[in-house]
This record gives C-alpha cells, sequence and structure tokens, in this order.
C-alpha cells in the first residue's frame, strides 16, 4: 500500500517517499490513509474543461464510452468540444489504459507511446521523444491530493532536464497541458475544471 500523512490541512497530503515507498520526514499529528488505485484517467465519466489556447476559446475534453478494437487491444478515442456545453466531436486519437500506464495510440505508425505512468517510484526516470528530441523526466517526490470527491489521489513529481517540475495525479493527468517542454502529450491548454460523473471534483 501506499500512505498519506495529512499535514493540518486536511486538503494537501505532503509526505515524502524514497525509492522503496518507505517515508521519510513523518510528523508526529499525521495520520495515515490509504491512495485509492482505482480512480481511471481514459473514462467517458471524466470530463477536463481546458482553458483558452491559441483560438482565445475553451474547450472540453473526454472518451468514448464505446471502446475500438485495434491491433487487439481495445482503445477509447478522445472526444473534443469547443464549448462549454453540449455534445461532443469524436477525434482521432485513442488512448487506453492498463496497470496504471496510460498509451495513446499513433496511428500514423501504428505504434503506441507512454503519455502517463502512475507507477513510478522516487529516482525513476522516463524518456519523452518528441519532435525528434530526447528529453528525460525523473521522479523526485511522490505524495497524494485531495479534491472534492474526498478521494486520494497518487500524485507524482517529476523534473525535467531544463528543471521545470510537473506532476501527474492519478484519474487526473495534470493542470498544464499545453506544450510544456517535457510533456508526453502536448494537445491541450490549462485545465480549468475537472468534472467525474457530472460533479465537480476540481477546479482551477
Amino acid at each position: 500500500y501506499f500512505y498519506d500523512w495529512i499535514n493540518g490541512t486536511k486538503t494537501t497530503l505532503n509526505c515524502n517517499f524514497d525509492r522503496d515507498m518507505k517515508r521519510w520526514g513523518e510528523r508526529e499529528d499525521c495520520t495515515s490513509k490509504e491512495i485509492n488505485n482505482n480512480v481511471k484517467y481514459v473514462s467517458s465519466e471524466n470530463i477536463w474543461n481546458v482553458g483558452p489556447v491559441f483560438d482565445g476559446k475553451p474547450s472540453r475534453f473526454t472518451f468514448s464510452s464505446d471502446s475500438t478494437l485495434i491491433n487487439d487491444k481495445y482503445y477509447f478515442r478522445k472526444l473534443y468540444s469547443s464549448t462549454e456545453h453540449g455534445g461532443f466531436d469524436t477525434s482521432g486519437t485513442y488512448y487506453r489504459e492498463e496497470n496504471g500506464l496510460v498509451y495513446q495510440l499513433d496511428l500514423f505508425n501504428n505504434k503506441e507511446k507512454v503519455v502517463f505512468n502512475f507507477q513510478l517510484n522516487v529516482g525513476d526516470s522516463i524518456t519523452v521523444k518528441d519532435l525528434e528530441q530526447e528529453m528525460k523526466l525523473k521522479v523526485i517526490k511522490i505524495d497524494s491530493v485531495i479534491y472534492n470527491d474526498n478521494i486520494y489521489r497518487r500524485r507524482t513529481t517529476l523534473k525535467c532536464e531544463n528543471n521545470d517540475e510537473y506532476e501527474w495525479i492519478e484519474g487526473f493527468g495534470t493542470t498544464y497541458l499545453i506544450y510544456p517542454y517535457c510533456y508526453l502529450d502536448n494537445s491541450e491548454g490549462t485545465i480549468t475544471c475537472f468534472y467525474v460523473s457530472g460533479n465537480l471534483v476540481f477546479e482551477n
């Protein structure tokens, strides 16, 4: 199990773990909570609202409820909307999630790439290859956050080669999605709201 330690606010958990997930810097007034590892990123129940990007308009995205069989694996289409309300348009981007890893299928070369890995530990590294550049992200911290749904979500903090830091949150992704130097899924903008089953879970 992974455990979190409340820092007194009951909103943000700041315990740190070494590579073997042994906690350090423990506070005497902390209380242990088990992280929920069942939350999914690739789900039609999730809707992300994205702030204005290049065209100055907000957008939303989610995933299809029906899967598509490609190369003996089941994928879900990423769906977009250019409005704050209403239906979604089908995209040609396919995703699947398995054992804490989120994969994106590149239909041009028929290959997968990992866009999130929620199973990394402190000290692990992951290499990003985009636009013929290879960059490395290194895990520097593991802790968790709790949003409006009162679910403890595993948060992985990674440092890029240019010293920028990014957070991967299980079942949520990351709040900043617009072409960071070391980001794997550079297709969105800044997340402003996140809904699960119609309920507001996160607001930026």
